[in-house]
């Protein structure tokens, strides 16, 4: 885009499209941020993302305590303290 100012002799991007570009930006990240704590908020998903990582810290060799936090539950099921 500033090869096109450049070569048209204008000059760069007016303040109000800089402007919009940061709000734009602002709201990207609240979006974001915001949908990651309603899903959180879903049981569901909350299971879900706890196997999906669980499985993949096992598969890694990384320790279990992510996955025995209550997700992937297989070490504490076996130890006998199901929560």
């Amino acid at each position: 885009m500033s090869y096109f100012c450049r070569n048209s002799g204008g000059s760069e991007f007016p303040v109000w499209a800089k402007n919009v570009i940061v709000v734009n930006h602002l709201l990207i990240v609240l979006n974001s941020s915001l949908n990651f704590a309603i899903y959180c908020k879903d049981l569901v998903f909350r299971q879900t993302v706890r196997k999906v990582y669980g499985a993949i810290f096992k598969k890694k060799g990384a320790s279990s305590s992510f996955a025995g936090g209550g997700g992937g539950g297989g070490e504490q099921r076996r130890a006998g303290n199901v929560s």
